[in-house]
């Protein structure tokens, strides 16, 4: 099940694969918080403060001690509370492995993308992770022109390079030239949690309440943004069916012009069916 790349990554050149890599970069800015270890060890603490406290109140209603009784009722009631606490960090933590899980669907394509382009990048011997192939696009373009500038000063002219072609002489889109204002992008307003890149294991552990309410914060985020998508995409969808015919029209039209079609060849038939009055009186 590792990801593989094929022809499509082949014919891209190295930018179109970088964007694609970059695209799931942006996409990870607004990640909710991996969660899936931390829910697991609540659960099994909330599980153990549960079972404390149903096992220190019993022994408390049978001690015989009263100092003793009264410590373990004690001990029962902190359970308790602790418990509960627990209990709400595990209902924190399950909306935001729910939106983890949101996102992951999400952002499927770009993700599948920007791993067959990371293994298109390796198979022409570039790494990404090294640190010297962190670019800005700026940079990136500034210096593919300065090489192509460099090589053209040396190379052969051949007839094919005199023949100008569209996308030769289109003009390049400058990346720091200003826009219109547009909404703010979740991709650039976020960041990405500290945890995206390590390693599960080293979270499993039961999280701060702080750390858990501010969890379902990050997920609430995700999830309305998740919808915006879903209401763009439904709207795109809408309006893309508002300029297409009307099917019940459509097919209306198409059985009209058969029958046409049909009422022709039928009148053609008759026309040649008819004997010509000359050869008739000529026999």
């Amino acid at each position: 099940d590792l990801p593989g790349a094929g022809a499509d990554e082949e014919a891209m050149t190295e930018g179109q694969l970088r964007v694609r890599v970059a695209a799931y970069a942006r996409e990870e800015a607004w990640a909710p918080r991996y969660v899936a270890e931390e829910l697991a060890a609540t659960h099994n603490a909330l599980r153990r403060r549960e079972t404390d406290a149903t096992v220190w109140a019993a022994r408390a209603e049978a001690e015989p001690d009263p100092h003793e009784a009264e410590q373990l009722r004690a001990a029962a009631q902190m359970a308790q509370a602790e418990a509960g606490q627990l209990a709400v960090q595990v209902a924190q933590l399950e909306q935001a492995d729910a939106a983890r899980g949101e996102w992951w669907v999400e952002t499927a394509v770009t993700r599948d993308n920007a791993e067959r382009a990371r293994v298109a990048l390796g198979i022409r011997g570039i790494t990404l992770d090294d640190p010297t192939e962190h670019i800005t696009t700026r940079e990136w373009i500034d210096a593919r022109r300065a090489g192509e500038a460099e090589a053209d000063a040396t190379r052969q002219i051949h007839e094919h390079d005199l023949t100008n072609h569209p996308a030769d002489t289109a003009p390049v889109a400058d990346v720091d030239a200003a826009s219109e204002p547009a909404p703010p992008d979740i991709r650039d307003t976020s960041r990405p949690d500290a945890s995206e890149h390590t390693d599960p294991a080293e979270h499993r552990r039961v999280p701060l309440p702080d750390e858990a309410a501010a969890a379902v914060a990050r997920a609430h985020t995700a999830g309305a943004e998740i919808a915006r998508r879903a209401e763009a995409e439904a709207a795109a969808a809408a309006h893309a069916a508002e300029l297409e015919p009307d099917e019940d029209a459509r097919r209306a039209e198409l059985a009209r012009w058969a029958d046409d079609d049909t009422t022709e060849r039928t009148d053609e038939d008759s026309r040649t069916a008819e004997p010509d009055d000359d050869f008739v009186r000529g026999r």
